[in-house]
């Protein structure tokens, strides 16, 4: 038998400051050092068969990561797309497996997007696609958990995506809009966009099963991607 579970939900809660905080320093000083173009001719897109700037629309400027599942440059790789409209993420220590240690393992990562909203609009997230590999044995669980904010405001979404032992299984798993559109970007202001991802491991039920959740071994790794979406206000 094998179960996955989908949970999403919304809350407005005061600990969104919190979730940058508690991580390695990543503020907007930090953010204007990761590539990114200053200039709004770079962000272009196809029409009538060549690329013409399109100067009103948001685009990611800077893209950092930090967290206990990346916690160095070795540890997870980071690209933003050509137009700038979205970025991926892929890991190479977000891996929990048991045993040994404790029954309840988890790591986490938090990708923070410096995002560039004119003067009439603001952002979101449009799609998150996430791409792992789990494999647990009976009464074994696991969790990702997505955190999606935006730094200094009140409003956050979260989705959690469960699985249920015995299950192997490669997986790939997409959330479009509308789902994200309560956490949208102040209107026609810079932003930080955060996205804190949590792996969790849950072997209390059974403390000497195996479990891998995003195995590097076994299967490659681990893969998030998110599309930025945008409206005028």
């Amino acid at each position: 038998m094998k179960h996955l579970q989908q949970i999403t939900r919304s809350r407005a809660t005061g600990s969104l400051a919190f979730l940058l905080l508690a991580t390695p320093a990543c503020g907007v000083d930090d953010l204007d050092s990761v590539a990114g173009s200053d200039n709004l001719e770079d962000v272009s897109e196809p029409r009538d068969g060549g690329l013409v700037p399109v100067p009103s629309l948001v685009w990611i400027e800077g893209l950092l990561t930090h967290g206990v599942g990346c916690a160095g440059p070795s540890t997870v790789f980071s690209d933003i797309s050509l137009d700038r409209r979205s970025f991926y993420v892929i890991f190479f220590e977000m891996t929990l497996r048991n045993p040994p240690g404790a029954p309840v393992k988890t790591k986490n990562c938090v990708a923070s997007v410096k995002l560039h909203v004119p003067s009439g609009w603001q952002a979101s997230v449009k799609t998150v696609t996430t791409n792992g590999y789990v494999y647990l044995e009976e009464l074994m669980t696991a969790r990702q958990t997505t955190n999606y904010f935006v730094a200094g405001y009140p409003l956050d979404y979260t989705a959690e995506l469960e699985f249920e032992g015995p299950i192997e299984q490669f997986y790939t798993h997409s959330d479009t809009s509308p789902a994200w559109s309560s956490v949208w970007s102040p209107c026609g202001k810079p932003a930080i966009f955060g996205i804190n991802t949590t792996l969790t491991l849950n072997a209390v039920s059974n403390p000497d099963g195996v479990g891998f959740f995003n195995s590097t071994d076994v299967a490659g790794n681990f893969k998030k991607r998110f599309a930025i979406d945008w409206r005028e206000c």
